[in-house]
């Protein structure tokens, strides 16, 4: 006898090893699942711009003055120019992957609750 898996527990495995909204996206809540990868891509590309800045700005103005002392330690140094960087996306991103596992979790929940045939009320007996 083969068991199935839970469709709550497989929505909450996409969101959380996939990408967070891939379990809304199997529980068919597509207006829930693209807020959330749409959420995840803004964070990162904003991480990635204001990351960018920062390292065209570290940089020096001729590339001919670019050692390697410069290239080792210009990591550190980004860091160290914005440290709320970050930190504030690393939160929002746990945020939003957090939010996406339990809601898929429970909307695959609610969904197979919606998709189980109603019962049926018991029939009275004929009156004698």
């Amino acid at each position: 006898m083969r068991r199935q898996m839970h469709r709550g527990m497989v929505a909450a495995l996409l969101s959380a090893f996939v990408w967070p909204g891939a379990g809304q996206l199997y529980n068919r809540e597509i207006r829930k699942g693209a807020l959330l990868i749409g959420l995840t891509i803004a964070v990162a590309v904003a991480v990635m711009i204001a990351t960018a800045a920062e390292v065209t700005r570290q940089l020096p103005g001729d590339i001919g003055d670019l050692d390697a002392d410069l290239v080792r330690t210009l990591p550190a140094q980004v860091l160290a120019a914005r440290p709320g960087t970050l930190l504030v996306s690393s939160l929002l991103l746990l945020l939003i992957w957090a939010y996406g596992v339990v809601d898929a979790y429970f909307g695959g929940r609610g969904r197979r609750k919606l998709t189980r045939e109603p019962r049926t009320p018991p029939v009275p007996p004929p009156a004698p």
